[in-house]
């Protein structure tokens, strides 16, 4: 068979090819950024990778995640994931939890990823879409030194010139990256009264993705779905295949530059 990697081997080499092959990367959240961010992942030839999620794919995934099709409605998504990527390349390990990240599912998530301070051929993929788990997900990378790529707000986004990548320190005009910030702070300071501090400067490589394009009234407006009696019902978050997916892509290549070590600040 004609190598398939042919073409990844003229942008990076034989030795860029196989330390993609002997690398680990886990992506949690199979949604819209995650589905292409794994997707891009295993065709450039990432050896192994763990897929979590705890959804199943509907009729409104349709607009713009990789693994929503007519035939795979109702399907969990961990499991059309696993098979989508086995079917671009078999060689590759392909794991799936069908869980919710949170505290109590962290240690089977990560715990057994290296730390890049014994080789840096591991990285974890955040296309969370809620706070709080994006949080606990940093956090316990934190914790454990773990580099970590992190997808911010994409939702309700248009200008795709707009989408920038940095440390996450330096995300700017982003709810979402402000809220995840403020809260890693808060729960920083806990931890120092109570006597548990354990961050060190550097422990954990974050990175993100995210969108300076301030939402206007007339997109905030698009949000509200409204009752038969007018009232409101809940807040759906406008997407586009276009945005998410872009995302998605820039995600995947941060953690390809970090696993090749040509991401510099």
């Amino acid at each position: 068979m004609e190598d398939r990697f042919a073409r990844t081997r003229r942008m990076i080499g034989d030795q860029g090819v196989e330390q993609l092959q002997n690398s680990f990367v886990v992506v949690i959240g199979l949604g819209a950024v995650g589905s292409f961010a794994a997707e891009a992942l295993v065709r450039a030839g990432i050896g192994h990778i763990r897929l979590v999620d705890f959804d199943t794919v509907s009729p409104s995934n349709l607009n713009r995640q990789l693994y929503a099709l007519e035939s795979t409605i109702g399907q969990k998504k961990t499991e059309v994931a696993r098979t989508r990527c086995l079917d671009i390349n078999r060689a590759c390990n392909v794991e799936m939890m069908d869980c919710f990240f949170n505290d109590e599912t962290a240690d089977d998530v990560l715990g057994d990823l290296v730390s890049k301070d014994f080789g840096g051929s591991s990285l974890v993929i955040d296309a969370i879409d809620s706070l709080w788990p994006k949080i606990e997900l940093a956090w316990q990378c934190y914790d454990r030194g773990l580099r970590l790529v992190s997808s911010m707000g994409a939702a309700m986004r248009w200008d795709s010139d707009a989408v920038h990548v940095s440390r996450a320190k330096k995300t700017r005009r982003c709810g979402l990256a402000k809220d995840l910030r403020k809260q890693l702070r808060k729960r920083h300071r806990e931890e120092v009264e109570a006597g548990r501090c354990w961050r060190q400067e550097g422990v954990c490589e974050h990175w993100c993705v995210w969108s300076d394009e301030l939402m206007s009234e007339v997109k905030d407006e698009r949000m509200a779905d409204i009752d038969a009696k007018g009232e409101l019902k809940h807040r759906t978050m406008g997407s586009l295949p276009t945005l998410t997916g872009m995302f998605g892509l820039r995600c995947a290549h941060v953690g390809l530059e970090l696993l090749l070590g040509q991401r510099e600040d």
